[in-house]
């Protein structure tokens, strides 16, 4: 009966032990959460940002390839841009 006490002591410590530890790692939850929200938003604004300057880049080189062609066809020259 002894033994029995003394396990359930043991069992009823760790069991406080797990309870303060989950304890200090939810108690920090919505700050973590919160913080990997405002992390993602700057993220997604980043990337759109990067998504318009690509697609600048993009409308850039349609123009000079269009331009090549116009120079092309009315001065009969040849270019190495492809």
């Amino acid at each position: 009966m002894w033994n029995l006490k003394q396990r359930l002591g043991q069992i009823a410590d760790k069991l406080t032990a797990y309870e303060l530890c989950s304890h200090a790692v939810l108690n920090k939850a919505p700050e973590n959460i919160y913080h990997s929200q405002q992390n993602i938003y700057y993220l997604q604004q980043k990337n759109q940002a990067l998504q318009i300057q690509w697609q600048q880049v993009q409308q850039i080189i349609s123009l000079l390839l269009l331009g090549q062609q116009i120079w092309q066809r009315y001065s009969g020259k040849k270019t190495f841009i492809k």
